[in-house]
């Protein structure tokens, strides 16, 4: 899968740009996982469940409590992303907060 970006060594911080720019400061924090699938490469994904596997079944607070499956299929990403979020325990039937399931999005 071609990424929309240049690569970015894992040393430099992430591109995580907040979805709108209204939202509160505290919501611009660093969200790794999220930006690894906003930029829809498999390997930074595995880096970031590498470093931390439980970011697989952690929601993003600031995006309606999305889950990171919701959140990949709102993206498109690749089938070999969504198995390395299922690998690393997130849940086909964990909804966002306005009750949607990855299926639904």
């Amino acid at each position: 899968v071609e990424s929309r970006h240049p690569p970015v060594p894992y040393n430099s911080p992430p591109r995580c740009r907040p979805v709108q720019d209204s939202l509160p400061s505290a919501s611009r924090r660093e969200c790794p996982l999220l930006c690894a699938l906003t930029d829809g490469r498999i390997d930074k994904v595995q880096h970031v469940l590498d470093a931390n596997p439980e970011a697989a079944t952690d929601g993003f607070d600031f995006r309606d409590c999305e889950a990171p499956l919701c959140a990949a299929a709102r993206l498109g990403c690749e089938a070999g992303i969504f198995r390395l979020l299922l690998e690393n325990g997130a849940d086909v039937h964990q909804e966002d907060c306005r009750g949607r399931s990855p299926v639904d999005v």
